[in-house]
């Protein structure tokens, strides 16, 4: 209803039209389907972080690898972190895109080119 009416209003009218009320059912639906999962149900950790669960899962597994390997050797590969991370099905793609984006988001300091470590230990 609210919608509606803002949509009404946006209109610079004060009483809401059917228009107004499917403008704000068409919103609602496509809000709702960019934060669904492919099954069609919704992954309220979209709305509240922007990330899906299964890739904050992901990102979790793939910082439990690099840690895990930093702790044995006190640096990690590229390399040995994909190796480790298809043991957990994730294929290299989905890792490196992963590792890049950890890399960007300043989490991973490169020590010496193609050695690797993580910036929170």
């Amino acid at each position: 209803m609210r919608l509606a009416e803002a949509s009404a209003r946006a209109r610079l009218s004060r009483d809401a039209t059917v228009e107004d009320a499917q403008r704000a059912t068409r919103i609602v639906e496509g809000f709702l389907r960019r934060v669904s999962t492919s099954e069609g149900k919704l992954d309220i950790d979209i709305v509240a972080t922007g990330v899906s669960h299964s890739q904050r899962e992901r990102i979790d597994m793939l910082t439990g690898v690099m840690r895990q390997l930093q702790e044995q050797n006190g640096s990690f590969s590229i390399d040995e972190v994909v190796g480790l991370m298809e043991r957990h099905n994730v294929q290299r793609p989905r890792t490196e895109a992963l590792f890049q984006s950890l890399r960007s988001q300043g989490e991973l300091l490169e020590s010496r080119p193609g050695v690797w470590q993580l910036v929170r230990f």
